[in-house]
């Protein structure tokens, strides 16, 4: 049976994340969705006993023995029959109305291609993060300029067209951005429209020891540089290169701190 929209969902590990992520999607308004799951083959059949336990979507599990959220994420694009893809992290989660307002949006626009939707970041107890907002950018215009600077759309908050995930070709590369890099590619397209939408939430689980690792930023930013010169070579736009040191840590901390200071002093 083809579903209307296929979720994606990348595990890594099996926690109670995950099972509040579980119920987050069994909560959804929309019904007409599978999700798909990719997790190493040694906690396969332990993922299907907690889903039994506490769901009763409709769902797939690929079993695999190579790690990394890139191939996961086009192992489910291989094995997609909907007419729509929504990413989803297994520890976030989203309003109960995400997946409805998503597919409505994508009903009434067909120029539309990529929607994600507004971000609260939240700490492993829930409580957002007051002092780390997630920018919000809401329309085509303002998230394509956006993108070289940062990811506008969230991948955890994002729906794409699956004709549009196979004729881009899926994820080609990136371990801490294969998103951005995957956005970058469809943009080219300048009849694609990106959104995010304002009345619907997807809360980011993000914890302390995340926001201070180092060599994560480092590769973040290594992969964002190396995306935006490879667009340089391919338009000799000067502005991919004035993006890239944009994106220098340094460069990204003091716009964060400035973004803080000019909360507090509201």
């Amino acid at each position: 049976m083809n579903h209307k929209v296929s979720v994606h969902m990348p595990v890594a590990r099996l926690d109670h994340f995950l099972v509040d992520t579980l119920h987050s999607i069994q909560d959804q308004t929309f019904k007409d969705f599978e999700v798909i799951f990719v997790i190493d083959e040694k906690d396969a059949e332990k993922l299907k006993v907690l889903i039994d336990e506490e769901c009763t979507f409709s769902y797939k599990i690929i079993a695999t023995k190579l790690g990394g959220v890139a191939f996961a994420a086009n192992l489910a694009i291989a094995n997609t029959d909907s007419e729509l893809i929504a990413r989803w992290d297994s520890d976030d989660l989203c309003d109960p109305i995400r997946l409805e307002a998503q597919v409505k949006e994508f009903d009434q626009d067909l120029a539309l291609g990529v929607l994600g939707t507004r971000v609260k970041i939240v700490d492993e107890y829930g409580v957002e993060n007051l002092h780390h907002p997630y920018p919000f950018y809401q329309d085509n215009a303002t998230i394509r300029k956006t993108l070289k600077y940062r990811t506008p759309i969230l991948h955890s908050s994002m729906m794409i067209k699956s004709e549009l995930m196979f004729r881009n070709k899926g994820y080609l590369y990136g371990h801490t951005s294969e998103d951005s890099e995957l956005l970058m590619r469809v943009a080219r397209d300048q009849s694609i429209v990106f959104r995010n939408l304002d009345n619907v939430t997807t809360y980011y689980r993000r914890h302390q020891s995340q926001l201070s690792n180092k060599s994560y930023i480092k590769t973040h930013f290594y992969e964002r540089a190396s995306f935006l010169f490879g667009e340089f070579l391919r338009t000799f736009n000067p502005i991919y290169v004035v993006a890239i040191l944009a994106n220098h840590p340094i460069a990204r901390n003091i716009r964060h701190y400035r973004r803080v200071l000019a909360e507090r002093f509201k």
